[in-house]
């Protein structure tokens, strides 16, 4: 059979800003293979012979946070959703785990680990000056950064009311796992998501704190002369 060689985004929604690491990859298609390049896609079309290269072919380029939380954990969802063999989402986990951003070993606090994980994960959060939250995660386990990757790209840079409102119920089509370990990693996903969820909370409540407190005035010292 004759094939096309194309070059596409591996990964078509992450965003080259906050993951510089993404990368392009060749697929080499047959020539009678039909690229969807819509964001909408049905069934029950003409198109029976089409060929969809996952959901990631129908989203665009350079996707960001300004889309909206909720419609990120649509697209992930469908792209795992996609993928029909275990073994297919472990290797993009692994993938989007190469993709993780640099954390910083100052970061690395007994604070910023996640509870619960069979492995390490630490995530580190603030709140920048336009009120969005920001992201750090990290892990010694492969598998584990690709979730962190995943999820700092649903909520990276989003308002806090957001990400506390993420559901693990919304996540609940992410369980990636094979030989028995997938309640393994559905859990890593919840401890992750919860311990964002937590942070941000607690970043709130401390910015909130802070703008309550009368500002500081420098000491004011009057002589009975001066009054």
């Amino acid at each position: 059979m004759t094939s096309l060689s194309i070059r596409i985004p591996f990964h078509c929604f992450f965003d080259k800003h906050y993951f510089p690491n993404t990368k392009n990859i060749h697929l080499k298609l047959p020539r009678a293979v039909t690229i969807i390049e819509s964001n909408k896609f049905s069934g029950k079309s003409d198109l029976t012979k089409s060929f969809v290269v996952s959901s990631k072919i129908q989203t665009p380029w350079g996707t960001t946070y300004k889309q909206g939380v909720s419609h990120k954990v649509h697209l992930l969802v469908s792209e795992f959703k996609s993928l029909t063999e275990p073994i297919d989402r472990v290797k993009r986990l692994l993938y989007y785990g190469e993709m993780l951003a640099p954390f910083d070993e100052s970061a690395r606090l007994p604070e910023n680990r996640v509870k619960g994980c069979t492995t390490q994960v630490w995530v580190d959060a603030r709140i920048d000056k336009n009120g969005k939250v920001r992201f750090r995660a990290d892990s010694d386990s492969e598998i584990s950064k690709g979730f962190c990757s995943c999820l700092i790209w649903v909520m990276d840079g989003a308002d806090p009311k957001e990400v506390v409102g993420v559901t693990a119920e919304e996540l609940v089509e992410l369980n990636v796992g094979v030989h028995g370990k997938v309640q393994s990693r559905v859990n890593t996903w919840q401890n992750v998501l919860i311990s964002m969820r937590n942070k941000t909370d607690a970043l709130v409540e401390e910015r909130q704190v802070h703008q309550l407190r009368p500002p500081r005035f420098s000491s004011l010292l009057f002589s009975s002369d001066e009054i």
